[in-house]
């Protein structure tokens, strides 16, 4: 399900991260760490698997 966004990001191929309006505890799908922040990445447009903005920043370089 989507959580409450604030701003939507343009999509960066199968990639798309949004700011959210409040701070969500969530489990980065590609470093499987604990996370707690208002900015979260999703992959083909999957609520359920979130990554996280260190996650999604070394995904755009790597191309």
């Amino acid at each position: 399900s989507q959580l409450d966004v604030l701003k939507e990001y343009p999509l960066r191929g199968t990639l798309q991260q949004f700011r959210l309006i409040k701070v969500r505890a969530f489990t980065c799908n590609r470093c499987n760490k604990e996370k707690k922040s208002k900015l979260v990445a999703t992959e083909d447009g999957n609520w359920e698997n979130l990554m996280c903005n260190g996650c999604y920043g070394s995904v755009l370089k790597e191309g």
